[in-house]
């Protein structure tokens, strides 16, 4: 089976942005803040949603709830609003007196309530899921492990080509090498002229580091190189004869 034969739809439009640009951090709220915050922090618990985003969408990421995933992508803490999202100031927690490793965790938990679609590809042979639904899809990249219920101790390779995809494939035995290659191909399409990122990245305990596939000619061959952190390679030398047989 072709992996991912069909083009996602773009995105529409891009995340509402943080709102006015942000004052000193002891600022008070504007008034589209006090709005948006109007019910206090028990009131906008039930909103809260991490939202990936990458590196340089947020130009003053230092007045907002952020958490760095390397790669060129952070996460950046949001409310959840009839139109959109709103980012967290870091102003704002220190109103509210909370702990933002608890609004992190409440955020999270949150997440795992958002509908979202996955299609599984190759199984039993380097399996890929596709993982699809709104405009929220990609930050369930925080939770790759939990929705391919799979083992993979030395993490997966994903790609978020739109806000809207994300797809995920376990590394487990050498065919991660045939999924990289494939996956490789299939970005361009997949992301498209207005997509998130065109790139592969590993994720492993939390953190995205980039990959790329590079062509060389060797005597008169086209091979294929996989470039990427010191990691991946030790992954990817290790695995190179850990072969999983199709499914029958």
């Amino acid at each position: 089976m072709a992996l991912f034969r069909r083009k996602p739809q773009s995105t529409a439009g891009a995340l509402p942005g943080p709102g006015p640009s942000a004052g000193p951090a002891q600022s008070p709220p504007t008034s589209q803040e006090a709005e948006v915050f109007a019910g206090g922090l028990e009131g906008v618990r039930p909103q809260l949603l991490p939202r990936l985003r990458r590196a340089d969408q947020l130009a003053d990421r230092e007045d907002f709830l952020v958490r760095d995933l390397d790669g060129g992508f952070l996460v950046v803490l949001t409310v959840r609003t009839p139109n959109g999202s709103w980012f967290v100031r870091t102003g704002q927690v220190r109103r509210w007196n909370a702990d933002p490793a608890e609004l992190w965790s409440v955020a999270l938990h949150n997440l795992r309530r958002e509908s979202v679609e996955t299609t599984l590809f190759q199984p039993g042979a380097g399996p890929v899921w596709q993982v699809r639904g709104g405009s929220w899809t990609a930050t369930q990249l925080l939770r790759a492990d939990e929705l391919t219920g799979a083992a993979a101790p030395d993490g997966c390779i994903v790609a978020m080509p739109g806000e809207n995809l994300l797809i995920v494939h376990p590394m487990v035995d050498a065919n991660t090498y045939v999924r990289i290659m494939e996956l490789q191909r299939v970005l361009p399409r997949l992301c498209g002229p207005h997509g998130f990122s065109d790139l592969l990245f590993h994720w492993h305990h939390g953190r995205l580091s980039g990959l790329r596939v590079d062509e060389r000619d060797e005597d008169g061959k086209t091979v294929s190189v996989i470039t990427g952190s010191a990691e991946l390679h030790d992954v990817l030398n290790r695995l190179v004869t850990v072969w999983t047989p199709p499914a029958n």
